[in-house]
């Protein structure tokens, strides 16, 4: 009889800055756009190409801090024993226990965007061309794409430099320009008292006087002298959330088979039992400061933190079987069924979140949006643990050394799956007049699956060296695996182009198609692989930024529809987006010297391979080119000693 044990505690902490800059630059009044190729294709005219090179044309715009300091532990333990037996069909039994606790403590202060210096918002439009001096940098985009899609021109960024002095706390960056550095806010056009003054067209554009001697783009005081920005830091108890999810289990297990020599069936059977008990804490904030006309009325939302938590436990039963026989020295049949458990993420259980409201921007400039919905994205503290049934089959085939080839089919049903969706659901605004209104709100939620998830597919496989080739020629190998995967996932619902709810997509990041091909050489004293991996489409989310907001949908020229019917108000849309079929290749070479030195070379993404990201929800399964992406390609060495 063994007895097993260990005791665990991981400390981790994380420290995390960004600051975004926005800027405007004009794109001219026109521009091409050919779809038509393998990449996007996007023409201007001369005159705008040249613009991109005059900072005058590059209006400074806003500014977005986001700050985080987390810390988090994990406190375990576990102890194991194992009893063997001698001369017996049951070979060994084996019980134990885990105990796990891990606490999170966040602190986050959301995304604060906010304008810089507008002219309507009390400070004066500036533009690169005022910006002070190590500010902007422009950037060539070199060798983009590898050259197979043209760009319209190099275009000025704010600076690196700029924005890692601001990047913890951005009150320089948002205090106003030198008083009189743009002229007065408005002028007075005849000298006429009576008659109103107009605004300064240099408050709007203030080019024409040059650099700032100090960094200053305005921004951080409303026109009524109240503070536009975010305070630096973090605001207590609003921008904290906790987590706490503790797991208790115990097992046994059964391990059988026939003694040695013999054949017959072996395997093991057994069961675990695991306790979880999740809490989580922290606020729900409204986005205050959002001015918007609703029914006729400029209201505005009010800044304020709703207090939430939530706390709950489950108990779950996971048995386990698996078989194998061999009719023979060569072929193993092996079959397994167990239940297995996955618990949502802290990001999934997180009790915090957020309110606002979407508008239609108003055609004016600085104009009041006119009201569209309401909002909300939240975590969800009280999520369940997704369970998975699964059936695995396998017949493998085992050659002469080296050799070997598979077949296994597999089935699993999922229940509980955690769902990032955009539902419906009622919450509480409040607004600076003190008034409250239970709404509905669009809200994009984690919330559990009502109705279960499937996946079944089968991998054919195998790998095998050309030995019977003379000399070094048998070294030569091939190893490949081809798996096919079919899921859905009905819970999991999206709206199309109209605006209609549907429920056919698969099951995120599970693609139908999936290959694997990797040439082998072995032959002392070189080991090579090179490797092509590829992957037919598959779901990134139903609910992704940019693709699940409102707009207005024609049904036919000149008729506005909504999803309902209706012609009076906008369709909301949550696309489905994809990434595309993706394919690389990776290569890799050894060097053994000797038996306690060698040396390799590996190269990743060799064909340097561009990856997709495409839109659903259109009429026919029709997919639309959303995102391209084309990552380097990468070379490294290494070297290994023995002692």
């Amino acid at each position: 009889m063994s007895l097993k044990g260990s005791l665990q505690r991981v400390d981790s902490r994380q420290v995390y800055d960004r600051l975004d800059i926005f800027r405007d630059v004009g794109f001219g009044q026109s521009f091409g756009m050919d779809l038509t190729g393998d990449l996007p294709q996007i023409t201007v005219s001369p005159a705008t190409q040249a613009s991109f090179a005059d900072p005058a044309n590059y209006f400074w715009t806003a500014s977005m801090p986001h700050n985080e300091r987390n810390k988090g532990r994990l406190d375990s333990g576990q102890l194991d024993a194992e009893y063997t037996f001698d001369n017996s069909f049951f070979r060994s039994v084996k019980v134990g226990g885990r105990y796990a606790k891990r606490t999170e403590r966040d602190l986050s202060n959301g995304y604060n965007w906010t304008a810089l210096g507008r002219g309507w918002n009390g400070d004066p439009q500036l533009t690169y061309a005022n910006a002070a001096p190590g500010d902007v940098a422009s950037h060539a985009f070199k060798d983009f794409f590898r050259g197979n899609t043209t760009l319209p021109g190099n275009l000025m960024f704010a600076s690196e430099n700029l924005a890692s002095r601001f990047n913890e706390n951005r009150t320089g960056l948002v205090t106003a320009p030198p008083a009189g550095f743009c002229g007065p806010a408005t002028v007075d056009d005849d000298n006429n008292p009576a008659t109103p003054n107009v605004a300064s067209p240099l408050y709007s554009n203030c080019s024409s006087k040059g650099q700032l001697p100090v960094t200053g783009y305005g921004g951080q005081f409303n026109p009524d002298g109240t503070l536009a920005i975010r305070p630096v830091g973090f605001v207590l108890p609003g921008d904290q959330v906790n987590n706490r999810t503790e797991n208790i289990a115990g097992y046994a297990l059964l391990r059988f088979g026939p003694e040695e020599g013999a054949r017959g069936i072996s395997g093991n059977v057994g069961v675990r039992v695991v306790h979880i008990e999740n809490e989580g804490s922290g606020f729900i904030q409204q986005n205050g400061g959002t001015v918007f006309i609703r029914d006729g009325a400029q209201v505005t939302l009010a800044n304020t933190f709703l207090a939430r938590g939530g706390k709950a436990d489950f108990t779950r039963v996971l048995p386990s079987i698996n078989l194998e026989y061999s009719p023979t020295d060569r072929i193993k049949v092996r079959g397994g069924y167990n239940i297995t458990m996955d618990l949502p993420s802290f990001n999934a259980l997180r009790a915090s979140g957020s309110i606002g409201v979407a508008t239609t921007p108003s055609q004016t400039p600085g104009g009041i949006g006119t009201f569209n919905n309401f909002t909300a994205d939240t975590g969800n503290p009280l999520l369940k643990p997704t369970l998975s049934n699964n059936v695995d089959l396998s017949l493998e085939y085992y050659g002469r050394a080296g050799t070997s080839f598979h077949l296994a089919p597999f089935y699993k049903r999922l229940t509980n799956l955690p769902i990032y969706a955009l539902t419906s659901r009622q919450v509480t605004i409040q607004f600076t007049d003190g008034t409250t209104e239970n709404v509905a709100a669009s809200a994009t939620d984690y919330v559990n699956s009502t109705k279960a998830a499937t996946v079944k597919g089968v991998e054919a496989g195998g790998r095998f060296f050309l030995d019977m080739l003379p000399g070094a020629l048998a070294g030569i190998g091939f190893e490949g695996n081809y798996t096919f995967i079919k899921s859905s996932n009905p819970g999991d619902v999206y709206r199309d182009i109209t605006g209609a709810a549907r429920n056919d997509a698969p099951l995120v990041g599970l693609s139908k198609h999936n290959l694997n091909a990797t040439l082998l050489y072995e032959r002392n004293p070189i080991s090579l692989r090179v490797a092509y991996s590829w992957r037919s489409r598959y779901l990134l989310s139903t609910n992704s930024n940019g693709t699940n907001g409102t707009y207005t949908y024609y049904s036919a020229p000149g008729v506005v529809t909504n999803q309902d019917g209706g012609q009076d108000a906008s369709t909301q849309i949550a696309l489905p987006i994809y990434g595309g079929n993706y394919g690389s290749v990776d290569a890799g070479v050894r060097f053994k010297v000797n038996d306690q030195f060698s040396f390799g070379v590996q190269g990743t993404n060799l064909t340097a391979a561009t990856q997709r990201t495409l839109m659903g929800g259109y009429p026919g399964g029709k997919l639309v080119g959303r995102s391209w992406f084309q990552a380097d390609r990468r070379i490294s060495t290494g070297i290994n000693l023995a002692f």
